[in-house]
């Protein structure tokens, strides 16, 4: 079963969803095409916010998520956040919570205890994203973290973030990302996985198409790199 199919049917029609460190728009894309309504969308780079705004018209994006009142934030049924991950990715410093980037998923927190105080009770479902080394950053230590303290406000935490990369989908991009999916304890209790399909790798690649091609039709000589170039490429 296709993973909108399944979404659709678990999510209310019309829910409603609100994008922290919102970047341009990844999630709000998706959960716009699930037939969701953002309410509320935070992005502190003002050009980004502003590249968010001309594409979704939704307002007052700009801002910072550690100065903004959780009151402010609308009910909703989803809350999607790709919080900061330059402390946890192997291309950083990796100081995880040392650093005042990595403190960020705690304002995450800090929204969900507000809102799960309101008789409305809270998001149903929480969709986080961050590199693929958060769940072994600082010998996992980080990870279960963040788990725990998801448990310990009434969250039933996927044992294991989900790896994606474009690439699974047909895109080519090599980049895992690290989804982390909860679902509200007195929604469902009971431990669960996601298997997501991917798409099988194309078993064709570039050397079979440029030896099966006619290099002088195409004029590709012209293009090829030299035996040095190609020997750093592969180092």
């Amino acid at each position: 079963m296709k993973v909108n199919t399944i979404m659709s049917a678990i999510l209310p029609k019309n829910f409603k969803f609100i994008d922290l460190f919102a970047g341009i728009g990844g999630f709000h894309q998706a959960m716009k095409q699930l037939g969701g309504q953002c309410v509320y969308a935070i992005e502190i780079n003002h050009d980004t916010a502003q590249t968010y705004m001309d594409n979704y018209h939704i307002e007052n994006v700009e801002g910072d998520i550690t100065k903004i009142d959780p009151n402010d934030i609308p009910d909703h049924d989803v809350l999607c956040a790709g919080f900061p991950c330059q402390p946890f990715s192997k291309a950083g410093k990796q100081k995880g919570f040392n650093d005042e980037r990595g403190t960020l998923f705690f304002q995450i927190i800090k929204i969900l205890k507000n809102q799960l105080k309101r008789p409305y009770g809270g998001p149903r479902y929480l969709i986080l994203e961050n590199v693929r080394n958060l769940i072994s950053h600082n010998h996992h230590k980080t990870w279960l973290k963040m788990r725990q303290q998801l448990i310990e406000i009434g969250y039933n935490v996927i044992e294991q973030p989900v790896i994606v990369s474009p690439h699974d989908y047909g895109v080519p991009q090599l980049r895992d990302r690290a989804l982390i999916l909860a679902i509200k304890n007195n929604f469902f209790s009971e431990p669960f996985n996601l298997k997501i399909e991917r798409k099988k790798r194309n078993s064709l690649d570039m050397h079979q198409l440029l030896n099966n091609c006619n290099l002088h039709e195409y004029n590709l000589k012209k293009y090829f790199i030299s035996k040095y170039e190609e020997r750093v490429l592969k180092m």
